[in-house]
């Protein structure tokens, strides 16, 4: 039908410029357009890593959260110095040239600020605050990291569930749906429309249970870029799910003839 070729139209449409911006991250835009993609992704794992080790990661590996650190560590060593020496006040050490009676002189000089009334007290609240909001900053990181990651597992745990449901109970029941139609169909108990809307309800399904794939291993590497790496469970078998032609498999042949059968029925 017209519709049904201004969707496939639509879709071409969508997966080259979905290529062409996979291209653009690779790095490969403009280069070469012979890179290929697997046929089908592969299906969940069993189980989703065990978040106190993905955390355990995170703090070992994030670069923010390493650089958080030593920020923290260079402002606890400004504090510290402030409290020890912060009473000498501003020292200058330096090598200057005058002249004097007409002769040039030359040679190091030493300027030592004497504190009377202030002693410091400046500096060391200046170090205490730059320390304390590096501590601050260094425990938003943690906390954020903790968010991601632990709201992360969860995702991926209800993306492979909603996996499981496609596979284990809405495919299955849909294809059962569309066996008994075709069955109706050969016993002129249903008409052609209503045969073509159960096999369309069944493709919906067979998209549904691609993209839930597909959002499974997306929120995955979400979790990946969380912990700052791979993950712990990234090197186990991994099983490849059914790919579009082979969900796309040709339509149930008709077992009557309907012509003959409506000669009948007049």
């Amino acid at each position: 039908s017209t519709l049904a070729r201004t969707q496939a139209a639509h879709a071409r449409a969508s997966r080259l410029e979905a290529r062409m911006a996979l291209a653009e991250r690779l790095g490969l835009a403009g280069h070469t357009n012979r890179w290929t993609t697997i046929d089908a992704l592969p299906l969940p794992l069993d189980a989703e890593p065990d978040t106190d080790a993905l955390l355990a990661l995170a703090r070992e590996r994030r670069l923010d959260v390493a650089a958080a650190r030593a920020a923290l560590e260079a402002g606890e060593d400004a504090a510290s110095l402030a409290r020890r020496f912060g009473w000498l006040g501003e020292v200058e050490l330096g090598f200057e040239r005058e002249r004097e009676n007409g002769e040039r002189q030359s040679g190091p000089f030493l300027s030592l600020e004497l504190p009377l009334f202030q002693q410091g007290q400046a500096g060391r609240s200046r170090a205490d605050a730059q320390r304390d909001l590096a501590r601050e900053q260094l425990a938003l990181f943690q906390l954020g990291i903790e968010r991601h990651v632990r709201s992360g597992v969860a995702r991926l745990a209800t993306q492979r569930q909603i996996v499981a449901s496609y596979r284990d109970a809405l495919i299955p029941q849909r294809e059962a749906i569309v066996a008994h139609e075709l069955a109706r169909y050969n016993f002129m108990l249903i008409g052609a429309f209503e045969l073509i809307q159960a096999r369309q309800e069944e493709y919906d399904a067979y998209q549904g249970y691609v993209e839930a794939i597909r959002d499974y291993w997306l929120t995955r590497a979400e979790l990946a870029r969380a912990v700052g790496g791979r993950l712990p469970d990234d090197g186990e078998p991994l099983r490849t799910a059914p790919s579009i032609d082979e969900l796309l498999r040709p339509s149930p042949t008709i077992e009557s003839d309907h012509s003959h059968q409506h000669g009948h029925a007049q």
